[in-house]
């Protein structure tokens, strides 16, 4: 029998290449699919176990501990055909995971208790504050303190057409940081979830 050499080279090489393309799609569903993290305490089990499936990847998370639970504030990605990341909120103690805002709008103070409401945007602007009077330090500012709160003033200011949205434990957390709500152009509060 008599092998035809080209058509032998070019069946291997599609075989071959079809199997690359095959573990490559696999190998990324299988990292899409894994747990959050690799060492697993009890309170991440019960969270990996109750993070809902109708929600992206999350891509930034805090945590708050209060009361003998931990509280998570977790920022998802986009799911497929949806431009906007959605907020999920979990509350784990020992092995018990619950999703706080489960089929309601995201309006912490409905669901969270008002310390641990007012922590988690603490948490983020005070992030984001050091952040600014590190750089305003390294472009030697005469005052990094001062800068920095104007910088913040004119970050979270929004436009005519579609104001920045603030929520009450917002605005308490830009005020501990001296931030003038007032000095922010174009924005709105929501008071509750009913203007949601």
């Amino acid at each position: 029998m008599k092998i035809n050499y080209p058509i032998a080279i070019v069946t291997l090489s599609s075989i071959f290449a079809s199997g690359i393309l095959g573990y490559a799609s696999w190998s990324l569903l299988r990292e899409e699919m894994k747990p959050t993290y690799a060492v697993q305490s009890p309170l991440r089990k019960a969270y990996d176990r109750c993070y809902p499936s109708t929600r992206g990847r999350p891509v930034e998370e805090e945590k708050v501990d209060f009361d003998g639970a931990t509280y998570w504030e977790i920022r998802t990605k986009p799911l497929p055909g949806k431009h906007k990341s959605d907020f999920v909120h979990l509350k784990t103690a020992q092995n018990e995971c619950t999703w706080l805002n489960r089929n309601r709008s995201t309006f912490r103070l409905d669901y969270l208790p008002k310390s641990v409401a007012l922590e988690f945007p603490k948490q983020r602007y005070k992030s984001l504050s050091d952040r600014c009077i590190e750089a305003a330090k390294k472009l030697k500012a005469k005052d990094p303190q001062k800068s920095c709160i104007t910088y913040l003033e004119n970050f979270f200011s929004g436009s005519e057409i579609e104001p920045t949205i603030f929520f009450p434990e917002e605005v308490e957390a830009l005020s501990d940081l001296g931030v003038n709500p007032n000095q922010i152009k174009n924005w709105k509060l929501i008071k509750d979830s009913s203007q949601l």
